[in-house]
């Protein structure tokens, strides 16, 4: 039978890969808006690095606009796929660069551009698909815990220049893969997101997971009813 992490980090080479949010206390993780006012953009975004940097303000695209951004730069240790067969994969830990861009949405603009954007996802797809949302590419999704939430959206590789771009508490953050500094291998990106991120919350923490636990049309009712946008009313 085929390794399920060797086939879901396969996915994330060639194809979209499903990647959820569970909810965790992650150790290890840490806030480091906490330790310079500097960092404050990245408040309640916990991170298992190995080094951040402040990279300045510029401008960067986001949703098809350029938006003025605050930058991070990141190195991680990952764990990547070096080689894949029907029984099982092998993965080796390397040493990866990635950037941060944290873009303000206190107006509510890039929010509603990302319930319209997965909207459009899910309700184009059938009620047959819809059930299969555990197994099933996931690209545009939401991730709930009680009144919490974070949203993404997923590049369709992991190559260089892929970015994921995710929704939490007013702000809009895009993760980009930029490069190995050690060894490569497939599924940079998805690994760095899946390990070493996780997003705080006053009670709950929610940590993105390559399973999809929400079925698409609970998040469907919930953009109709308003749930994502309660806060601004």
């Amino acid at each position: 039978m085929l390794n399920p992490r060797c086939f879901a980090l396969a996915l994330g080479v060639g194809g979209v890969l499903a990647l959820a949010c569970t909810t965790s206390n992650p150790r290890g993780f840490y806030d480091y808006s906490l330790d310079d006012e500097s960092f404050r953009p990245l408040v309640g975004v916990l991170l298992d690095v190995e080094t951040i940097d402040n990279a300045g303000i510029a401008s960067t695209e986001i949703l098809g606009e350029d938006r003025k951004a605050s930058l991070f730069r990141v190195v991680s240790t990952v764990n990547v796929q070096i080689e894949c067969n029907v029984i099982s994969g092998e993965f080796v830990d390397t040493s990866a660069e990635y950037s941060f861009a944290v873009v303000d949405d206190s107006d509510g603009k890039m929010l509603d551009q990302f319930l319209t954007e997965i909207h459009d996802e899910w309700s184009s797809k059938n009620q047959s698909y819809r059930d299969g949302h555990e197994s099933l590419p996931a690209p545009k999704h939401a991730c709930i815990d009680g009144n919490s939430f974070v949203l993404y959206m997923s590049p369709d590789n992991n190559w260089p220049g892929a970015a994921w771009i995710f929704y939490f508490n007013r702000k809009v953050v895009k993760v980009t893969f930029e490069q190995f500094l050690g060894d490569g291998g497939w599924g940079a990106l998805s690994s760095f997101v899946s390990s070493s991120m996780a997003f705080k919350f006053p009670t709950t923490t929610i940590r993105p997971s390559y399973k999809s636990s929400i079925h698409p049309d609970d998040v469907l009712d919930k953009i109709d009813s308003g749930f994502f946008t309660n806060d601004r009313q």
